[in-house]
C-alpha cells in the first residue's frame, strides 16, 4: 500500500498541472468584477483506517461581492464513510433563522450540500470577512485502505440578490487511507514535489 501511495502521489502531480494556469494572465482592469474561486482543500488528505479526515470548500476572490447562497455535490471514494458537516457561520445563524442549511448523504457516495441566507445584502457585507473562508467542512471516516479522488461538482454560488457569481472551480482533491501512518520520507518527497508547483497551482486565476 505504501508503494502504491507513493506512485499515486506522483500521479497527483500530473493532476496538479491541470490546475495550473497555462500562462500568466493580465490583472483585470480597474472596476472590473472579480471572479470568485471555489476550491476543495486540502489537495491531499491522509488518515488511518478508523481515523477521520476533513475537507473544506473554500471561497476566495469575492471582490465587492458577498455569498448569499451556495450548493454543490461532493463525490467521495467507497473506502470512506461520510461523518459530519459544519456550515459556514458567515451566511447567518441557523438557530436564529438567519440561514437555511441542508445536506443529504446518498448511498452512491455523494453528499449534497446547500445553504441559503435570509440576511440582506448589507448584513452579509458586514458579516463576511474580506478574505478566503470556508463554506462548509466535511469530515469522513476511513473504512479501509485506499487512495482516490474527492470530486466537487454541480457547484452554484450566488450573491444576496440571487445573481450567479460564476466562480472558477478547483474541485478535485485526493485522499489516502493507510493501516498505519505513512513514513515521513514519503510525505517529505510528496511535499517537496508539490512545492515545486505550489506557486503556480495556487495562483488565483483572473479574467483578462
Amino acid at each position: 500500500m505504501k508503494k502504491t501511495t507513493l506512485v499515486l502521489l506522483l500521479l497527483l502531480l500530473v493532476a496538479l498541472v491541470d490546475r495550473a494556469p497555462a500562462a500568466m494572465t493580465m490583472p483585470p482592469p480597474p472596476g472590473a468584477a472579480a471572479t470568485p474561486l471555489i476550491e476543495l482543500t486540502p489537495m491531499l488528505g491522509e488518515t488511518m483506517v478508523g481515523g477521520a479526515v476533513t475537507f473544506d470548500v473554500m471561497v476566495s476572490d469575492l471582490g465587492m461581492a458577498n455569498v448569499g447562497s451556495f450548493g454543490f455535490d461532493l463525490f467521495f471514494p467507497n473506502f470512506l464513510a461520510f461523518n459530519t458537516i459544519a456550515f459556514s457561520p458567515y451566511l447567518g445563524n441557523e438557530a436564529a433563522g438567519e440561514v437555511v442549511n441542508y445536506y443529504a448523504a446518498l448511498p452512491q457516495h455523494i453528499v449534497m450540500i446547500g445553504s441559503f441566507s435570509m440576511l440582506t445584502d448589507g448584513e452579509l457585507d458586514l458579516l463576511q470577512p474580506n478574505m478566503p473562508f470556508s463554506l462548509a467542512s466535511l469530515t469522513f471516516t476511513g473504512l479501509g485502505m485506499g487512495f482516490g479522488e474527492m470530486n466537487l461538482v454541480n457547484v452554484s454560488l450566488n450573491d444576496a440578490t440571487g445573481l450567479s457569481l460564476d466562480p472558477d472551480i478547483f474541485g478535485d482533491s485526493f485522499v489516502a487511507v493507510d493501516a498505519v501512518p505513512l513514513p515521513a520520507a514519503v510525505w517529505l518527497l510528496g511535499s517537496g514535489l508539490l512545492g515545486l508547483l505550489g506557486n503556480q497551482t495556487r495562483k488565483r486565476r483572473n479574467r483578462i
